[in-house]
């Protein structure tokens, strides 16, 4: 019994000290890390651009347009009446000033159809990111995992603008005995607008050369204004590569997308030839979701075994946000975003 003794406690012994290594300190590893950025969106775009028809053509006029419909301007009436080519395919804001006998009269002006397009400046756009990555493994001295960033960004845009100079009116017949279609009806509530294609809706057809034309002075008051809400998600790997001993490096990239909130509107009064038009507005709201890709890369500075300091850049790519509003198109482009982030991490 006692030769048994002597030879149990030294299994213990050595087995306690292999389960529990003495004053060996534990070594850190972390494999998590939560990411709060501050987020500067560079190089976005926003704007809103011309007036359009129901097909998406633009407005040739300040006032209205006149263009080729389906049936390519045919003329029916073998020049009986209105010689050279008719169409359907015209619209006008329906001004009192704008029937004229048995005319439709439109201006232009030197300084283009659309004098009221406005672009916002693509100053820097402020925003967070939250940011979670998870470490998956090593290889020599590079570590490689996956990575999920939520953010959020606001634009709020404003801007008013005008023109005052003069343009060139032209004059549209229509045949005797009709009457123009009047704005301000159900079909019709702002301005009449005609249809590109005769067979899927007739409409109503004037001459597509103009009779006569004149110099009319043309003054034009405009305000636009774009709110939007711009979420955003990318997930992707990284790969992370050590600079000394108190930093690295991680390079990053994959799937991105946003889901934009966004509210328009925008407002616009003419007064042409001394005559103020019926003021031409829209007002809409939308969501949509755009999608693409993103790449870029991270520094981060070890404060301590937890806490790092994180500076970085990033390419975007996804899209163009389009939203027609009272035919007129608002737009933000992403198709080539970049984002400074400036933040904060915790690894655990």
């Amino acid at each position: 019994m006692k030769n048994k003794t002597h030879i149990v406690w030294p299994v213990l012994v050595a087995t306690s000290t292999m389960a529990v290594p003495l004053n060996k300190p534990v070594e850190d590893s972390f494999v998590n890390r939560l990411t709060l950025n501050a987020r500067f969106g560079l190089n976005i775009g926003a704007k809103f651009g011309p007036r359009t028809t129901p097909e998406g053509g633009l407005y040739n006029y300040v006032d209205g347009y006149v263009l080729t419909d389906s049936t390519g301007n045919a003329n029916p009436t073998d020049g009986s009446e209105i010689p050279g080519p008719l169409t359907q395919y015209w619209g006008y804001n329906n001004s009192p000033r704008q029937v004229v006998g048995n005319t439709i009269v439109l201006t232009r002006s030197a300084a283009g159809s659309d004098l009221l397009s406005h672009k916002f400046d693509d100053d820097p756009r402020l925003g967070a990111e939250l940011v979670y990555s998870r470490e998956l493994g090593k290889h020599d001295k590079w570590t490689y995992g996956f990575e999920v960033g939520i953010g959020y960004m606001n634009l709020c845009l404003r801007d008013n603008s005008s023109y005052t100079g003069n343009g060139t009116q032209d004059a549209f017949p229509f045949f005797n005995g009709t009457t123009p279609p009047e704005a301000g009806t159900s079909a019709h509530p702002d301005a009449y607008q005609g249809a590109f294609n005769l067979a899927q809706q007739a409409g109503f057809v004037i001459g597509a050369v103009p009779v006569s034309s004149s110099t009319v002075p043309v003054s034009i008051a405009g305000r636009h204004k774009f709110d939007a809400d711009i979420w955003g998600l990318r997930v992707g790997p990284y790969l992370s590569h050590p600079l000394g001993k108190h930093a690295e490096i991680n390079i990053v990239g994959g799937f991105a997308a946003a889901l934009i909130d966004a509210h328009t509107e925008w407002s616009e009064t003419a007064t042409i030839g001394g005559v103020t038009d019926p003021a031409q507005a829209g007002r809409g709201h939308n969501c949509d979701v755009l999608w693409g890709y993103y790449i870029g890369a991270n520094v981060s500075w070890h404060l301590n075994k937890r806490w790092d300091l994180n500076a970085g850049v990033q390419f975007q790519d996804l899209g163009v946000y389009r939203q027609t509003t009272g035919n007129r198109v608002a737009e933000i482009d992403m198709s080539a975003a970049i984002y400074v982030t400036v933040g904060i991490a915790y690894k655990f």
